[in-house]
């Protein structure tokens, strides 16, 4: 993960350099590949709930982020609800 921060943080006057290629060629690689194995939607929500991970978590519901986190906890829980759903919608 620290090549794409690296990659994506470089600036745009310097060539980058044969490791920073190297792994930016590995993760697209593994990117392609899972998205071929697992479908759009399943790597969508992988990267999704990544993301949504790195969010701040508190019990503060006076702080100015409280918003944005209880969103952030209902769309987690939204999408696990919805995955669970359909995962049993055709069992009897």
């Amino acid at each position: 993960m620290t090549s794409v921060v690296a990659i994506l943080n470089m600036p745009f006057d310097v060539p980058p350099s044969a490791p920073i290629i190297a792994a930016a060629t590995l993760v697209g690689a593994t990117v392609a590949f899972l998205f071929a194995r697992v479908g759009l939607v399943s790597m969508f929500t992988c990267c999704y709930m990544a993301l949504m991970g790195r969010m701040i978590v508190s019990t503060d519901l006076s702080a100015w982020y409280a918003p944005q986190q209880l969103l952030v906890f209902a769309m987690i829980v939204a999408v696990t609800a919805w995955v669970a759903w359909v995962a049993v919608w055709g069992r009897k």
